[in-house]
């Protein structure tokens, strides 16, 4: 009887052991998570300081490009980005109308942050953008009687980088059929 009661004791000690182990391995475990998300707010904060000087930079550029000059016939004149976002609204003319690149790159990024916010992901850069679409404006400029939205989205979804949760092979076949998906994958160098 008393091996019984030893015995039995031997297993409550190594029960208690076992569990004070496993509940100190769960608190490890929920120390290393609180710190990869502490550390992963500071990153996403970290980013989002970057993203907010770089658009007050170019808002400032911006604010000096757009201050009055004199057209040709001597008049002068000033555009706002507000105008310009807004006339973008309608159609995609005032695209070919910015000479500076800090203002398409605004524009860009105004875009950017529309499809996140519809949870939409887009990888590439604005720049990247910037140059995409003047080259494809000056091979169908009638593509910029779309709102710029519709534009910006066409291209995202050519370059495979509109990531919104559906197929992107589906995508790009409901925008140029078969035989334009194919051309578009040749140019993308895509199997």
């Amino acid at each position: 009887m008393k091996k019984t009661i030893l015995t039995l004791i031997l297993i409550i000690a190594t029960a208690k052991m076992a569990w004070a182990g496993a509940a100190q391995a769960v608190q490890q475990q929920r120390k290393m998570q609180e710190a990869a998300m502490q550390q992963a707010i500071v990153q996403q904060q970290i980013e989002q300081q970057a993203i907010a000087q770089q658009q007050i930079a170019i808002q400032q550029h911006i604010a000096i490009q757009t201050q009055p000059r004199p057209s040709p016939t001597g008049e002068e004149y000033v555009v706002s980005m507000k105008d310009v976002l807004k006339s973008l609204e309608a159609s995609s003319k005032a695209w070919t109308l910015m000479i500076d690149r800090d203002p398409k790159i605004f524009v860009i990024m105004q875009y950017m942050d529309y499809f996140k916010e519809n949870r939409v992901k887009i990888k590439k850069s604005a720049d990247y953008y910037v140059d995409l679409i003047d080259a494809m404006a000056a091979q169908d400029p009638a593509m910029l009687k779309n709102p710029f939205k519709n534009v910006f989205q066409l291209v995202a979804i050519l370059e495979y980088d509109f990531d919104n949760g559906q197929d992107k092979d589906k995508m790009v076949i409901n925008l140029l059929g078969r035989d334009g998906f194919l051309q578009n994958k040749k140019r993308l160098g895509l199997p």
